[in-house]
């Protein structure tokens, strides 16, 4: 159970929760505080499924998005720390047919380093232009497309042009996707065993995961909309100032999704 508390800070957060549920800002949410190592502030609000009712829970799951790069990243690291890979190897040691090519028709080599640096020349789906090979080659982010295979992930990626020679530039990418399929072929493992051996177990994450052990906590997503929260349904389009993005919320329900290393497919808070 959270902690409950009466200082002044509390207030302060409650106040700004408060508003922002009535502000319709929020749907719901739960809101952590932790200082020195314990919580200080927690709180649940708003609704985990406003359309039946539900109330949000303190104990409710969430999707993850980004912040799985970091995490993948944290395992690759352990697998370079004992040795089982190294960071200047190029990636075609364990996916020998992964061999994107430049505008030259040249295929460089790609490095782990450069794919956890995101200096390979990839690139994601959605911050390409309509008609772009990552469009006309149906590579998914992630976030859409439920069953889709990692293999055949790699394959469509590993179809497109390099936006630039791998070490020569920076760009927000698919590259952890691809890392992913690098840490099971080099290992032999699931990436949601080494995920869960080298990172969420020695860090007492015990219910963070690729997979929801409970559906009955899944929160519901919404998308912003200039009159409210919209409930987010599969196909979603999300315009931000850069990007447009598709979203599928049953990707976390299909059995043969790709653990993907960029968009983890659910979290169980600690």
């Amino acid at each position: 159970m959270c902690p409950s508390s009466l200082s002044k800070q509390a207030a302060a957060l409650d106040a700004a929760f408060d508003q922002a549920l009535a502000e319709q800002r929020l749907v719901g949410a739960v809101v952590i505080v932790s200082r020195h190592g314990e919580i200080v502030y927690c709180r649940a609000g708003g609704y985990a499924d406003r359309e039946a009712g539900l109330a949000m829970r303190e104990d409710a799951v969430f999707r993850l998005a980004s912040i799985t790069k970091p995490i993948v990243s944290a395992a690759a690291m352990r697998l370079v720390e004992k040795g089982t890979i190294t960071l200047d190897e190029p990636i075609t040691r364990w996916l020998p047919g992964f061999r994107p090519r430049l505008q030259d028709g040249s295929s460089p080599e790609i490095t782990i380093a450069h794919l956890l640096t995101h200096s390979s020349g990839l690139s994601y789906r959605l911050s390409e232009f309509e008609g772009s090979d990552y469009h006309r080659l149906n590579v998914s982010d992630g976030m859409e497309q439920p069953g889709l295979s990692l293999a055949e992930n790699l394959e469509r990626i590993g179809s497109t042009t390099l936006r630039f020679r791998p070490g020569k530039g920076w760009r927000y990418s698919l590259a952890l996707d691809v890392l992913g399929g690098v840490l099971e072929k080099a290992t032999g493992h699931a990436l949601s065993e080494l995920v869960r051996e080298h990172v969420t177990e020695p860090l007492e994450m015990f219910e963070t995961g690729f997979s929801v052990r409970d559906p009955s906590r899944l929160v519901t997503p919404y998308v912003n909309r200039s009159d409210g929260p919209e409930r987010m349904q599969d196909g979603t389009i999300v315009t931000l100032p850069t990007m447009t993005l598709s979203f599928w919320p049953s990707w976390i329900f299909g059995a043969n999704s790709y653990e993907s290393g960029g968009r983890r497919n659910g979290r169980h808070r600690r």
